[in-house]
């Protein structure tokens, strides 16, 4: 009895039928090229109008939204055509599987990456208990000016204490003018633990690492803005018009954190390497003082001056109390 002939015995001028495959899960394409156009379509995300990072706060992103995910239709079309994969329910499974990676991956970095996204979806203030609410502003009166001066010294048992921020709770007639204030990021950690900068300064980061950092400012347990710094961007500018105290993170780096005190007329500064602080232009009788040493929770303290006279102080801050 003589064997069947096969497809091929009968139409000898005819090649062997290729085998349309089914792809990862059934959708006609292999992980490796959806792998690929995934890549393309976050890169499209990142970088449609220009980089995602600096973008300005606020800034339309529907753009680059739409057109990262219309780019993955006629990609996945392109590669199941060239892989002789191609039908309709190929198309719509490769393109359903990838919208929802994309989903996944595009939206996380975009609240890593790009500026001001947190503000609008951020939680509500939170009410702490009682004594450890973290002020939003620098304590300021009524506004005032005088011609009285305060020259102190920041002691740490015993020790001059120097980059303790010094805030006096009354605004004075004048202020400094308009200063470049620059926060270091090395080696995963900030420069100083407390900055000190007016809402006229401009306030900018700088990435020492060859690592992606980013810059969460929190303040009443809400996220104001998220400022990406990437490697190899210098200078980079912060939203700080707003006077008030911003706790500063990173998300990939707990360690990573300081504050970031911005004031308006409030009479401020920086004690020095001796420890030592300047304060003029304050009103005559009691003002009260904030010490920001490592972290948004001042320390506090009173002076009282003469009209037109200066006073001398010094300040013991494991004296001072944190309440107020």
């Amino acid at each position: 009895m003589s064997p069947i002939p096969n497809q091929a015995s009968l139409h000898p001028g005819s090649a062997p039928t290729r085998s349309s495959g089914s792809g990862l899960l059934g959708c006609g394409l292999s992980w490796f090229a959806l792998l690929a156009v995934l890549t393309v379509s976050v890169a499209v995300f990142l970088f449609w109008n220009g980089p995602l990072w600096l973008a300005p706060p606020g800034a339309s992103h529907l753009g680059r939204i739409v057109i990262s995910y219309l780019a993955v239709i006629p990609l996945c079309g392109l590669l199941l055509l060239l892989g002789k994969r191609w039908s309709w329910v190929h198309l719509a499974s490769a393109t359903a599987l990838l919208w929802a990676g994309k989903l996944i991956v595009t939206s996380s970095l975009y609240s890593y990456l790009a500026t001001g996204s947190v503000q609008k979806y951020s939680p509500a203030p939170v009410a702490d208990e009682e004594g450890s609410a973290v002020r939003s502003r620098p304590a300021r009166a009524a506004p005032s000016t005088g011609s009285s001066e305060v020259a102190g010294v920041v002691l740490d048992r015993g020790i001059p204490i120097a980059g303790v921020v010094v805030v006096a709770g009354a605004q004075g007639g004048s202020f400094r003018d308009a200063q470049r204030v620059v926060l270091t990021i090395s080696r995963a950690h900030y420069d100083r633990s407390v900055y000190l900068a007016t809402v006229r300064d401009q306030v900018r980061v700088e990435n020492g690492d060859g690592v992606l950092h980013n810059v969460r400012a929190h303040r009443e347990r809400r996220t104001l803005w998220n400022v990406p710094s990437p490697p190899g961007v210098q200078a980079l500018a912060l939203p700080t018009a707003e006077a008030g105290i911003y706790e500063l993170s990173c998300d990939e780096h707990p360690a990573e954190r300081a504050t970031l005190v911005v004031v308006d007329q409030a009479p401020a500064q920086i004690t020095d390497g001796a420890g030592r602080f300047f304060l003029r232009g304050l009103p005559a009788g009691k003002t009260h003082l904030e010490l920001f040493r490592d972290s948004a929770m001042p320390r506090h303290a009173e002076v009282v001056t003469a009209d037109g006279a200066r006073a001398d102080v010094s300040f013991e801050l494991t004296e001072l109390d944190s309440k107020r």
